[in-house]
């Protein structure tokens, strides 16, 4: 083995490699090693949307890019409430890119809980869906938070108010590299995601960037996580913090992730079966729809780890009857 051949070899360990010590523990890093070595790779998929690993990190750098024109902080909050999937993974990924949390808001929960998030997390921007606009506003009324509301698409229902509309923004910053004297010098502790409890809705948790990368690592090892691995997320919300969690994870081994409408697991089983996964990650009350549905074992069956958020230790025992071949993993 000559010079180089050994040089490359030790490279890898070297602290220093991709930037100042301490870079590798950020999710920048590992988002954009990512995209290096998986650069045309399936990525991210929901319903007929589908998304490269480069076209991910490119995304993602473009809400990064627009983030940095607000008045942002390292630490600040923006709110984020949407049912496009690919979108707020990407949001989120950019964020984190720059240091900025994101708070997750379930469309589905009822108003009077969105206020009270509101309040608690005091986010410095909000990101909503347009359908979801005159309602997200009126929350955001209700406390006097004056912050600026973006919309994701174009607002045409009666009566909804005037909003900027990001994905006309975000077209403006097409150049999606982040330039090296723009980048801001992270820490491992550096807020990520902010997650709402399901039951104390005034205290927010915050996930920050080293317990998510340490999270990805033991996954990595004790979940046997695999550089084919599809993993399909099935959940009423898919955008909570545990399963965006087990999302990154996947995807720094180089695996493709499958968000699947929560209301298909009640139509038609075949309509999961056919996405040919290896990894299923869901919450509790998705695990028990899909567990009422008859010849079930057909899609377990080939999964060979599942991932479940929020899951009562009831159900936990009733899976482990059911499913003794098929390793629950637990997400808190």
């Amino acid at each position: 083995m000559g010079f180089f051949e050994r040089y490359v070899r030790v490279l890898p360990r070297w602290p220093l490699l991709g930037g100042q010590a301490g870079e590798r523990e950020t999710l920048r890093f590992w988002i954009e090693r990512a995209a290096r070595r998986y650069s045309e790779r399936p990525a991210l998929q929901a319903g007929e949307r589908r998304m490269t690993f480069r076209d991910w990190n490119a995304r993602a750098n473009q809400y990064a890019r627009w983030a940095r024109t607000l008045p942002l902080t390292r630490g600040d909050v923006v709110a984020l409430q949407s049912h496009d999937w690919i979108e707020c993974f990407c949001a989120f990924t950019g964020f984190a890119k720059i240091g900025v949390g994101t708070l997750l808001l379930d469309p589905s929960r009822p108003m009077s809980s969105i206020i009270d998030i509101v309040a608690t997390a005091k986010p410095r921007a909000a990101i909503v869906d347009a359908g979801l606009l005159k309602d997200a506003v009126a929350a955001f009324a209700e406390r006097e938070w004056t912050a600026p509301v973006y919309t994701l698409g174009k607002a045409d229902c009666a009566g909804a108010p005037r909003a900027p509309q990001l994905d006309l923004l975000l077209r403006g910053f097409s150049k999606c590299d982040i330039p090296p004297d723009a980048r801001v010098r992270l820490t491992g502790a550096e807020i990520a995601l902010v997650d709402i409890g399901l039951e104390q809705t005034s205290r927010t948790r915050g996930r920050d960037q080293s317990r998510i990368l340490k999270t990805a690592r033991e996954l990595g090892r004790t979940a046997d996580l695999r550089r084919h691995d599809r993993l399909l997320i099935l959940s009423q919300q898919p955008c909570s913090a545990a399963l965006m969690t087990v999302a990154f994870a996947n995807l720094a081994k180089g695996g493709a992730c499958v968000a699947v409408d929560y209301a298909t697991i009640a139509e038609d089983l075949n309509s999961l079966s056919k996405h040919e996964c290896s990894l299923m990650a869901v919450d509790g009350e998705a695990l028990a729809a899909v567990c009422a549905i008859r010849r079930d074992a057909r899609l377990f069956n080939g999964m060979r780890t599942i991932f479940a958020a929020d899951l009562s230790s009831e159900a936990e025992a009733d899976w482990r009857v059911r499913h003794p071949a098929t390793p629950l993993i637990g997400l808190r």
